[in-house]
């Protein structure tokens, strides 16, 4: 308690100094006297109209160029794909809770609305430009540690107790959710084998990559 009040102590008094300065500083400036242009000096700082017109067109050029210069930095360029990521994901998990659906179903259509199915052929070129496949790798890897850490949460907090009495509803829910995925995806291969498969290509093997993927 009491290093908090001492903390607090000198953070009000390093703004108090520092807001102490500003209106130092403030109030000598106010007081100082106006430079005064010459008339030669005051004509020739009068541009005309269309100088005006285009020194804004230049300066409109020129903060376009450097916003495209910050967009093309990794850094700048992997916390847009964050902020494009949590804003839909929030938007559709709050519009799947309102459904009475949970909010990670919606999070997971999020990231098919963001992927190539919608967005990419929607707006291609802003897909490119947010999600290129030469800026996703760092967040690959932060997905990856997100996957890790959610991982280690629902291992802290689950209840072995709980778990043994509900031992056979898991096991049917984990073996129907591998069965059924694996027999649908056997299902599209025995369809796509004809058109997909290159020439001796055996079908085992379009159904292993079929169930791996």
């Amino acid at each position: 308690m009491k290093q908090i009040q001492k903390t607090a102590k000198l953070y009000l008094l390093v703004v108090g100094l520092a807001g102490l300065g500003l209106l130092v500083i403030l109030y000598f400036g106010n007081h100082l006297p106006v430079p005064h242009l010459s008339l030669h000096a005051l004509s020739e700082s009068q541009p005309t109209p269309l100088g005006v017109s285009s020194h804004a067109t230049s300066l409109g050029l020129s903060v376009q160029h450097r916003l495209l210069d910050y967009a093309q930095d990794p850094l700048s360029r992997f916390f847009l794909q964050l902020f494009v990521v949590i804003v839909v994901s929030n938007l559709v998990g709050w519009i799947f809770t309102q459904c009475g659906q949970p909010s990670v179903v919606g999070e997971m259509i999020a990231g098919v609305l963001l992927g190539p199915s919608l967005f990419g052929l929607l707006a291609p070129e802003t897909f490119a430009f947010v999600f290129g496949p030469s800026s996703l790798e760092p967040l690959r890897l932060l997905s990856q540690v997100g996957v890790c850490l959610f991982m280690f949460a629902v291992g802290m907090e689950m209840d072995w107790a709980e778990l043994r009495q509900r031992a056979s509803a898991a096991v049917l829910i984990s073996h129907a959710g591998i069965a059924v995925p694996s027999l649908l995806a056997a299902g599209l291969a025995l369809v796509l084998y004809p058109r997909l498969a290159p020439p001796g290509a055996p079908f085992v093997a379009l159904l292993s990559l079929s169930r791996f993927r």
